[in-house]
C-alpha cells in the first residue's frame, strides 16, 4: 500500500512538471490532478475547515475543465518560489441593475495557487468585481455548498497540507478578466448535494484568461485579534491566470405590478 502511494505521487509530480512544456499534459492526466484536490477538499471538510474546502473544490472544477495551470511567482515572508494557479470565475447572466433589493456586485473571481504534488501549501484569493480590499471581516468555517457564489468584498486565504488556516487580515487585490474563450463542460456536484442543498448552479462554462496581483498578511484563524499570533505576508505581482468561468440564471426579474 505505501509502495502504491508514493508511486502515485511521484506520477502526480512529473504530471505536473509537464503543464510546463510545449505540450502540456492530456485530459486524463488533469483529471488525475483535479482528483487529488477532491481529496484534499474532503480532508478540509473532515478538519471543519469550509474555506480551504471550497478553494480546493474551485482547483478542481477547472482541472476538470481542461485549463492548464500556469507557472506564477509568489512570495511568502519574503521567500519567493513558483506555483502553479487556475482562477475560476462566478457571474450572474444578466445586469441585475434594475432590481429594488439586489445591490452586490454580479462577478467574483476564486484565484487558487499551490505548490508541491500533490498540493502542500494552497493560496487563494477571492474578490467581488475586479478590486478588493482584505480586512478582518467575517469568517466562517461552516461549511460551505458546492458551487457557491463569493460576494465578500476579498477574501483570502492560505494553509499546508494538514495544517490550519490562515485568512487574510489586510491587503488588497486586483483580478480582471482578459479573455473569454471555447465553452467547457459544466462541473458537477456530487449526488447527495444535488438532493440536499438547493442552490443556484450555473448555466453555461467558457475557458477565460485572467491577470491577477495581490498582497496579503494573513493570520491563522478564525481571526480573533492580532495579539501573540503570527502574522506572514503573502504577495504576488502580476501574472496571467488561466481559468474558467462559470454563468448562472439571472435570480431576479421585474416585478409588472409594481411597475
Amino acid at each position: 500500500m505505501i509502495a502504491i502511494r508514493v508511486g502515485a505521487l511521484v506520477i502526480l509530480g512529473v504530471l505536473l512538471a509537464a503543464c510546463g512544456d510545449s505540450t502540456g499534459p492530456g485530459a486524463a492526466d488533469l483529471r488525475f490532478v483535479a482528483v487529488s484536490f477532491e481529496s484534499l477538499s474532503r480532508s478540509r471538510v473532515e478538519g471543519g475547515d469550509g474555506s480551504g474546502a471550497e478553494a480546493s473544490r474551485a482547483a478542481a472544477q477547472a482541472l476538470r475543465a481542461g485549463v492548464r495551470p500556469a507557472r506564477v511567482r509568489i512570495a511568502v515572508d519574503g521567500l519567493t518560489e513558483d506555483y502553479w494557479a487556475l482562477e475560476v470565475e462566478h457571474a450572474l447572466a444578466a445586469d441585475l441593475t434594475e432590481s429594488p433589493v439586489l445591490t452586490l456586485p454580479i462577478v467574483a473571481r476564486t484565484m487558487v495557487a499551490w505548490r508541491g504534488a500533490p498540493a502542500q501549501r494552497v493560496i487563494a484569493i477571492t474578490v467581488s468585481s475586479d478590486t478588493g480590499t482584505f480586512s478582518w471581516a467575517r469568517y466562517s468555517t461552516e461549511l460551505p455548498p458546492g458551487d457557491r457564489i463569493y460576494f465578500n468584498p476579498a477574501v483570502g486565504i492560505m494553509f499546508e497540507r494538514g495544517g490550519p488556516i490562515h485568512f487574510a487580515v489586510d491587503g488588497g487585490a486586483r483580478s480582471t478578466r482578459q479573455t473569454i474563450g471555447a465553452e467547457c463542460p459544466l462541473p458537477q456536484r456530487p449526488p447527495l448535494m444535488q438532493v440536499f442543498v438547493p442552490v443556484l448552479r450555473p448555466t453555461a462554462c467558457h475557458r477565460a484568461l485572467f491577470f491577477t496581483r495581490f498582497n496579503m498578511r494573513v493570520q491563522e484563524g478564525p481571526p480573533a485579534g492580532a495579539a501573540a499570533v503570527r502574522v506572514r505576508v503573502v504577495e504576488m505581482e502580476g501574472h496571467e491566470v488561466p481559468g474558467i468561468r462559470l454563468e448562472y440564471p439571472v435570480m431576479y426579474r421585474p416585478c409588472p405590478v409594481c411597475q
